[in-house]
């Protein structure tokens, strides 16, 4: 040591510099290597030539203090130390006083302090007479921690050490040679009867305990997670100020820490276990050559006794049981599968048809890029049911994926394999269930999809899954290797097409399912509803008598169908329908169960019997009619002010509002509008109130001094959009000219302040069926939205566009005109005023 450090030894500075150690614990006795921070942080430690070591738990320091308690340590340069850093000689416990900060470095703030030794403290007699009194115990807890350490030792020596790693075996002779010394020190230590012990004693026995814990650890005989246990509890005692306490402290944690050495000492080294070899599998060969190599670089690690083994044991069997190159083959038979189509399902045209094309066209060109069609409809229509009938029509597998509520894309990509419970996403997970590279992949709900700022975006994911120019190459994170999606056939459903994100929407070819009449869903029940519930309900000779009842079968005949179609079913799609079929099942399986047998009607030459639904029977098994229907009379007598709109709700259903628009005189103009309306709405009367006493408009110049109040029906109902426009523009005139709208009119339509269109609206489809179903016989639509007409029933249903109108006629001569009975009228006009033609045939235009 020089001249220099010989003086800094002999006049310690006033203050020191302090340096963390997170959440290690020094101790008094040690040697450890440190960064020597900036260049003024070093300058100052090798001038003074000591600092003050402090251990900082995060997790317990939240005041942001600085600990009471450090380690006094003598500070050298050590050129072997990367970094021009310093090493430093741990020499007692100080206590730390006044901290302050020195320097403010890019790095982090750097402290000095004061400090003072706790050899000066004077032992107070209490403590002195507690501690003379435990003595003889705690000598007997330290020969016994020793004992356990030293067998600890030998065991160690003897057979925890591998014998060709001779430079750490020597290693282990010199600590065990330290840590004998440091024992030898305590058992002195503890013979010794003045008070400095006390104060000495905490000191050596923590140097011994680190000193051996933290070799523990080195050599993998205790967890991470138990050494940084132990470090706590020598940091309670190191910092304890309290003598008598800290005695106490040191007395339990010795206790501890000598069992848990022993039972290290007991344990026998474990066998050298052999690795288990992956087998061949036979259709390796199968495999394209990239799986292979994957399979190969895992295969080595798998076959290991490491700790994540299974893991790459699992990952090998998603690689092997995905099917890479085999398909089924296609049925190319068109006219087989349209009759298999035809079979499964009522209607559906036009989806129909689009399975037809993309079939012929893969059975030209197997590989080619398909489309990726996407199914719009309400519920219950049949959207994912004919996905199973396709993949049955086209002998392919069927697998189906529900996105409803999804919003994280892992769901879509899968996780890496670093993560713990890592696997594949969905995608992968359904073409594994599917057992071929060509299934039918149905993606269900796609307009329910969720956004999450944390997760990603799942709509985003799908993109590539949904793109036939990316999806060969389809990457999911836990296979980390490309998997071959273009002979798939995805198709997507959604309810509405208005929430389908933007991008996705471009990737697919929309094909409109709309809702069924009341005509439509009769056949549907006699073709297939009905058979299926008593097929789901068990309602077979065999299965029948197997349960102790006569074979039976259940027979609906027509007018109670229709009742039922007519009555009981609100919906768009089938699900009321097959709701009210399987209740009168049950409840007719319950009277037999019950033992009543009045139903049961022999058949001629058979053993079984035959039950026959009426429609009494239908009235008695439902109850009264559940849907509301707007009554006839409502409809045949609306009072001046009312009119009767429709609408288009979210879950892809349409229904009927009823605007109420009252007008009285009032000192200026003036109105208001009610019923739980959006924004888009309340522009809709804004700018119907502004077209109609516009200077050039229908009612000119007699708008000033009216109270107008504009009432929307259903007011507990949150309703929205521009679809009210020309039925708010028809009843305000209605309202003013104190004329009543034709009977049975219902209006639909946007409307604008200039200009004489009509604007176009959505959901034409849903809101016509939602017309006829409630005894409307004459719909105003915009004739911008005559395009989706093209999949409307046509039976019974009238279509009237401009082009109809004789010449010289008008739209008041074709609407007042003969219709036929059950004949439903659809007008298509071009601008709001030919609403106001058709709707008042005897009042317009105003006198």
């Amino acid at each position: 040591m020089n001249d220099k450090k010989k003086d800094a030894l002999f006049k310690p500075p006033e203050r020191y510099v302090i340096f963390t150690l997170g959440h290690d614990v020094s101790f008094p006795g040690e040697q450890l290597p440190i960064g020597s921070g900036n260049e003024s942080c070093r300058e100052r430690i090798l001038r003074d030539g000591y600092a003050v070591m402090v251990s900082i738990f995060p997790e317990e320091d939240q005041s942001g203090d600085m600990p009471p308690i450090g380690v006094l340590a003598a500070v050298s340069e050590d050129p072997k130390i990367a970094g021009a850093g310093v090493v430093i000689h741990l020499i007692s416990r100080v206590r730390v006083l006044d901290p302050r900060v020195f320097l403010e470095a890019k790095d982090g703030t750097v402290f000095d302090c004061r400090i003072e030794h706790f050899g000066h403290e004077a032992i107070s007699e209490e403590t002195w007479l507690a501690a003379q009194k435990d003595r003889a115990t705690f000598v007997q807890k330290l020969v016994h921690f020793g004992l356990a350490a030293q067998m600890l030792f030998k065991k160690m020596l003897a057979d925890g050490i591998p014998p060709d790693d001779q430079e750490f075996r020597e290693h282990m002779k010199k600590t065990a040679e330290e840590m004998s010394q440091a024992f030898a020190d305590i058992a002195v230590l503890a013979e010794r009867t003045d008070r400095e012990s006390v104060h000495d004693l905490p000191n050596v026995v923590g140097t011994f305990a680190g000193l051996l814990f933290r070799y523990l650890a080195a050599t993998g005989s205790i967890s991470e997670g138990t050494w940084l246990e132990y470090s706590r509890e020598l940091r309670a005692v190191l910092f304890e100020r309290d003598t008598l306490a800290q005695l106490v402290l040191l007395g339990k944690f010795m206790d501890a820490f000598a069992q848990d050495i022993s039972s290290f000492a007991r344990r026998k080294p474990q066998a050298q276990k052999k690795d288990i070899p992956i087998k061949e599998h036979p259709d390796d060969a199968l495999l394209p050559d990239y799986v292979r190599e994957a399979i190969g670089r895992s295969k080595p690690y798998a076959e290991s006794h490491s700790s994540d083994s299974h893991v790459h044991r699992q990952y090998i069997e998603w690689l092997r049981g995905l099917k890479w190159n085999q398909g089924t083959t296609d049925e190319k038979n068109i006219k087989k599968v349209r009759v298999v189509l035809n079979e499964d399902h009522f209607g559906l045209k036009k989806a129909k048809e689009k399975v037809l094309e993309v079939l012929a066209g893969r059975s030209v060109k197997p590989d080619g890029k398909g489309s990726i069609l996407c199914f719009v409809g309400p519920p219950g229509v049949g959207k994912t049911s004919i996905c199973k009938s396709i993949a049955k029509a086209m002998n392919r597998n069927y697998v189906r994926v529900s996105l409803g509520g999804v919003d994280d894309e892992v769901f879509i990509h899968g996780h890496g394999r670093t993560y713990v419970g890592a696997l594949p996403g969905e995608i992968i997970k359904g073409m594994r269930r599917a057992g071929s590279n060509n299934p039918v992949f149905v993606l269900d709900e796609i307009d329910k999809l969720s956004r999450s700022p944390v997760k990603g975006s799942p709509q985003d994911a799908l993109l590539q899954v949904l793109d036939p120019e990316q999806n060969n190459e389809f990457l999911d994170h836990y296979l980390d290797v490309p998997y071959d999606l273009s002979k798939v056939l995805f198709i997507t459903t959604a309810n509405t097409a208005e929430s389908i994100p933007g991008p996705l929407f471009d990737r697919m070819e929309i094909i409109e399912l709309p809702g069924y009449t009341e005509d439509q869903k009769a056949e549907i029940m006699k073709a297939h509803t009905i058979a299926k519930v008593k097929r789901e309900s068990g309602i077979e000779p065999e299965n029948l008598k197997s349960q102790g009842l006569s074979a039976f079968d259940i027979r609906f005949i027509d007018p109670a169908i229709d009742f039922i179609a007519s009555n009981h079913t609100g919906d768009a799609g089938m699900r009321d329908a097959e709701r009210c079929i399987a209740t009168i099942v049950r409840k007719v399986i319950l009277e037999l169960r019950e033992g009543n047998t009045a139903r049961l009607r022999p058949v001629n030459g058979s053993e079984e019997y035959l039950v026959t639904i009426t429609v009494p029977d239908i009235e008695m098994f439902l109850g009264k009619p559940h849907i509301r229907r707007i009554s006839e009379q409502k409809l045949a007598n609306l009072a001046p002010g009312v009119g009767c709109g429709l609408v288009y709700y979210n879950d892809g259903h349409g229904g009927l509002l009823f605007v109420r628009i009252s007008v009285r005189d009032h000192d200026h103009f003036n109105r208001k509008i009610t019923g739980h309306i959006g924004p888009d709405m309340t522009e809709s009367v804004e700018v119907a109130i502004t077209r109609l006493f516009r200077d050039d408009g229908v009612l000119a110049g007699r708008w000033s001094k009216k109270y107008i109040h504009v009432h929307f029906s259903d007011g507990a109902v949150p309703k929205d959009g521009p679809s009210a426009g020309i039925l708010v523009y028809v009843a305000l005139y209605s309202a003013l000219q104190k004329a009543s709208l034709k009977r049975f009119l219902a209006i639909t339509g946007e409307i604008v302040n200039q200009g004489d269109d009509a604007e176009p609206v959505g959901g034409i489809i849903q809101k016509l069926l939602a017309a006829r179903r409630n005894g409307i016989r004459e719909v105003v639509m915009p004739l911008e939205s005559h395009d989706q007409l093209e999949d409307f029933p046509t039976e019974n249903v009238r279509i009237v566009m401009p082009s109809d109108i004789p010449e010289g006629k008008s739209w008041c001569d074709v609407s007042a005109g003969e219709r036929s009975a059950g004949t439903f009228t659809v007008y298509c006009v071009e601008k709001p005023e030919d609403a106001l033609e058709i709707a008042f045939p005897d009042h317009y235009p105003p006198k």
